[in-house]
């Protein structure tokens, strides 16, 4: 019966980890369904095991765009392994940090659906960033970044595919540099953004190579070294023809910053409009996907502290 597999796996699975699960016949019957087709490792291993087959795919278990290593929330709950902080956040995606590596270097190859979870759990870390602060799930995204997105870098696929995960790869990486620098770990931060600027080469995207060197200048005026901001800002603005209005004015707006913070009232003031009138524009076509974090707001509250800077209080306060 469903209840008599339930409980030889559980009992295989103590036997072999000295760990307590609960699969139970609820569980089994989804499997048989077809409502979990892929479940976590564990279980797949012991039901090979207990029912005596050397292939996952002999039990109707194939990894899908929706559910590579998907575990439901008593298994991510039972199983130590696949648990981490964010599992309390999003239950699913804590199984991505186990499963995804293993099936990538098996195949030495990836795919779409590879990169679908990486941008998936991306999402997920970027959400719990901006509600609750990065050190909730740093620690999480670190690991993430380097034991699942490190091997899909490595890893060979189609042209179009790799370049994929490059920019998703480097989106991950600013988003983890960004969290080291909330948390003043200026050594991971900086070792971040240049993971960031090389992962932004390979996927040959000109939006996003110009986003890492503005969020380079970024650093590098928080640290105290303008000039390097506006060099590295500089470049950034340079690209600025070939990037939809949204994304220009976001990168003109960080070039602005740089030169109000070496006093360059000219330069600011030319940049500071440039960049609200590409706010202000209407969109003619579809944002970079890492816009999505930004808005016109941003534009105007850096606006606010180019003014301020240069020590204009109206127009700060306008």
């Amino acid at each position: 019966s469903r209840a008599d597999l339930a409980e030889a796996v559980n009992l295989w699975l103590y036997e072999q980890t000295g760990k307590t699960f609960t699969m139970d016949a609820n569980q089994v019957g989804k499997y048989e369904r077809g409502e979990n087709r892929w479940p976590h490792r564990h279980y797949r291993q012991a039901l090979c095991a207990v029912l005596d087959t050397d292939t996952e795919g002999a039990l109707g278990f194939f990894p899908s765009r929706r559910s590579p290593g998907m575990a439901t929330r008593s298994e991510s709950r039972s199983d130590e392994a696949a648990g981490g902080e964010l599992g309390e956040l999003v239950p699913p995606l804590s199984a991505f940090l186990h499963e995804l590596p293993d099936s990538v270097v098996e195949r030495g190859r990836i795919d779409d659906c590879d990169v679908d979870v990486v941008a998936c759990v991306l999402d997920a870390v970027t959400a719990s960033d901006r509600q609750f602060g990065g050190q909730r799930v740093q620690q999480f995204a670190q690991s993430f970044l380097h034991r699942v997105v490190g091997p899909c870098l490595r890893a060979d696929g189609k042209d179009p595919v790799l370049r994929r995960i490059s920019m998703v790869g480097t989106a991950f990486a600013l988003r983890v540099s960004s969290m080291a620098w909330d948390g003043d770990d200026d050594a991971l931060c900086r070792r971040l953004l240049a993971d960031a600027a090389s992962m932004a080469c390979r996927g040959d995207d000109v939006s996003v190579t110009a986003w890492v060197l503005a969020r380079r200048g970024a650093y590098e005026l928080a640290r105290g070294r303008p000039d390097r901001a506006v060099a590295l800002t500089e470049g950034a603005a340079g690209m600025v023809r070939r990037l939809s209005p949204g994304c220009g004015a976001f990168i003109l707006a960080k070039h602005a910053l740089a030169c109000s913070s070496i006093g360059d009232r000219h330069a600011t003031f030319r940049m500071v409009g440039q960049a609200l009138d590409a706010a202000a524009r209407d969109e003619t076509g579809a944002e970079p996907s890492w816009m999505g974090v930004y808005g016109v707001g941003h534009v105007r509250h850096d606006a606010a502290r180019c003014y301020a800077n240069l020590g204009l209080g109206p127009q700060t306060v306008s």
